[in-house]
């Protein structure tokens, strides 16, 4: 035996609890380790409950499947009884089955967490070092192009995410001001003023065919008011642009 499938009851609520214990033999002091039984375990006492074996296992992948078959078992018969909130097995969805007010607050809680770990500078300065180790191989970059060339060459994605950007912008409409600002572009001793970053937009697209994202271009901004050039992400795209500055007018 690799292990079994076990049910704890709590004799004084009647909530059920299933779970899976890798041993060679049935213990039953072995009541669960789900914050959710050890919680009632704490409050009740053991002898509170009984511990009775569902299924016996002789591997690992056939303990994690008969996990999830019970607990979905037991929840399709007792759904107000059962107080697993995982569907079992190894990893997987850990709130399958927990109440919608809780997934809710977990939802709330990691998105937090992933916001302020991405808006952290340690976090995108490790990014950016990733990427660029990443595409400094040839074969990567070529890689990584035939894949998106595939993804886009499906009509109906493309559909759908034309959907999505309209039914965005519908109701995300950014300020477009910053578009009419006048502004300067200086490289290798050359310095040209613009009426209008739209108008700086259009030079750089017509003459060096850089087109950055709007988040790209804004940088470029903040970071030539402050002096910084720019540094192509590829050493050999955009080469021509190494050293250029890019910000608003001050006069």
């Amino acid at each position: 035996m690799y292990g079994y499938i076990y049910m704890t009851t709590n004799k004084v609520t009647g909530s059920l609890y299933v779970g899976k214990h890798k041993a060679p033999k049935y213990d039953p002091s072995y009541l669960g380790s789900g914050a959710c039984i050890c919680k009632e375990v704490g409050q009740y006492g053991p002898s509170a409950f009984d511990n009775d074996i569902l299924a016996i296992a002789d591997s690992r992948d056939e303990l994690n499947k008969l996990e999830k078959e019970w607990i979905a078992k037991i929840h399709g018969a007792f759904p107000d009884k059962c107080i697993n909130f995982a569907a079992g097995g190894d990893g997987g969805n850990v709130y399958a089955y927990a109440p919608p007010e809780m997934m809710e607050k977990f939802i709330k809680r990691m998105t937090e967490i992933n916001r302020q770990r991405c808006s952290s500078s340690e976090f995108k300065a490790n990014q950016a070092r990733n990427m660029q180790l990443r595409y400094q191989d040839a074969t990567a970059r070529e890689l990584q192009s035939k894949v998106v060339r595939e993804a886009w060459s499906d009509t109906k994605l493309r559909e759908q995410q034309s959907e999505r950007l309209k039914s965005y912008y519908s109701t995300h409409k950014k300020d477009q001001s910053y578009l009419h600002k006048p502004c300067i572009f200086a490289l290798n001793g050359m310095v040209r003023h613009f009426d209008s970053v739209k108008e700086l937009r259009e030079f750089l697209t017509d003459e060096y065919g850089y087109t950055p994202d709007r988040r790209t271009f804004h940088k470029l901004m903040e970071d030539g008011a402050m002096g910084i050039p720019y540094k192509p992400f590829h050493k050999n795209k955009f080469a021509q642009l190494a050293g250029m500055r890019i910000c608003y007018d001050p006069n």
